[in-house]
């Protein structure tokens, strides 16, 4: 999982505090003018109950979709 995250994202995997880990970094400033840094891959979470029963090239593509919404958005 985290070579796949590391490959779309073209980042290595970064602790964002005691128990997140995120790929990418992405710098957001809001309309009320408060800015911040947040990982590319943290937007939305996924639950898998099996991870070996999950088909790969379709979580690639949901992960490759999502981190170029991300991206796209920042602008």
């Amino acid at each position: 999982m985290r070579d796949l995250l590391a490959r779309v994202t073209g980042d290595p995997a970064v602790m964002w505090g005691r128990a997140i880990v995120g790929f990418g970094r992405q710098h957001l400033r809001c309309d009320t003018g408060r800015e911040l840094d947040r990982m590319v891959t943290g937007t939305g979470c996924l639950y898998l109950k099996r991870l070996a029963e999950v088909d790969l090239a379709v979580l690639q593509d949901i992960v490759t979709r999502s981190v170029a919404h991300a991206r796209a958005a920042q602008g």
